[in-house]
């Protein structure tokens, strides 16, 4: 068995920390969200790729604000 099971439901929090000098943290926490409480699975990267979002809305665009209600895994 796997990490994710296709039948639950998740909850991706990111949260984002300016480090300084142009650097900032980006932290992604995996959660059940019927027990968000528990994680599963997290991680952190550092980046100077980070700025304003001043692409076109969507996924894998330069900067870009997207928003999503929920993720289908197929």
């Amino acid at each position: 068995a796997g990490l994710l099971q296709y039948t639950l439901w998740y909850r991706l929090t990111v949260t984002v920390t300016n480090l300084g000098g142009g650097s900032v943290a980006i932290e992604l926490n995996v959660a059940a969200a019927n027990d968000p409480s528990t994680s599963l699975a997290s991680f952190t990267v550092s980046t100077t790729q980070y700025g304003v979002p001043d692409g076109k809305y969507g996924v894998a665009t330069n900067r870009a604000v997207a928003t999503f209600d929920y993720w289908s895994i197929a």
